[in-house]
């Protein structure tokens, strides 16, 4: 396996992804404002009014496409911290699968219902977008959890490195801190608590998907043999 190219590649991809995930935020909160997300699950009519704005389409689409740059992204994360922390490595890998796997369905839910929702409005267009609001929600929760858990589990692993590798882990542990802070302003039905927990999550996780891009690249190119210095060009001459 070309672990050079594969960490080059992953480090292009945890970039991206990092762009793309800043953008599509703030497409959600330039559409819907800060309290974009509350405690009480939005009606059928809410929803409808949602999926018509262009930020919400747009944020929508780019999270589904981000998706597919975080894949490289955790492989070649997962592949830096196997050989330095093979155990939390593992087991990090294993949440962050199942919630991609989770998350991936709820965007996907959220792709079909924004494209449900261009037909003519009904009751019965409201009460299933109600619903599929519903099942997204069902898939995206544990997702989030799952992902809290690897970011946990990874930060610790990349806190016992130095230099670099040590920040992205502080990154990783403030993405858990986010989370935290968004789960208990919901919990107690505080929005404003709520969605400044989504902002640290949002910041952190994008920060840290930049910084491992660094990371990732300065790991490729330690691999690259030791170049030969050029023949002078006398002894050059002399050989011919």
């Amino acid at each position: 396996m070309n672990l050079r190219g594969l960490y080059r590649g992953a480090g292009v991809c945890a970039m991206g992804f990092a762009i793309i995930a800043l953008v599509s935020y703030c497409a959600w909160i330039a559409s819907n404002g800060f309290l974009a997300v509350g405690s009480t699950p939005p009606s059928g009519e809410e929803l409808h009014q949602m999926t018509q704005a262009r930020g919400n389409i747009l944020a929508v689409r780019l999270e589904l496409l981000a998706y597919f740059l975080l894949v490289p992204a955790l492989l070649g994360l997962y592949l830096f911290l196997e050989n330095r922390a093979p155990g939390r490595a593992r087991i990090g890998a294993a949440f962050a699968v199942f919630g991609f796997v989770a998350n991936f369905i709820s965007y996907s839910l959220n792709l079909a219902l924004f494209q449900i929702a261009q037909a003519p409005a009904t009751e019965i267009l409201k009460e299933r977008l109600a619903l599929l609001h519903q099942i997204s929600m069902a898939s995206f929760i544990p997702g989030l959890q799952a992902f809290a858990l690897s970011n946990l589990l990874w930060g610790l692993a990349f806190r016992l490195q130095e230099g670099l590798a040590r920040l992205v882990g502080n990154l990783f542990l403030a993405q858990v801190v986010g989370f935290l802070i968004a789960a208990a302003g919901f919990g107690i039905r505080w929005d404003v608590v709520g969605n400044a927990g989504i902002l640290v999550q949002v910041l952190s996780l994008v920060a840290t998907y930049a910084t491992a891009a660094k990371l990732l690249g300065d790991e490729s190119r330690s691999m690259m043999g030791p170049t030969l210095p050029d023949k002078p060009k006398a002894a050059a001459a002399g050989a011919g």
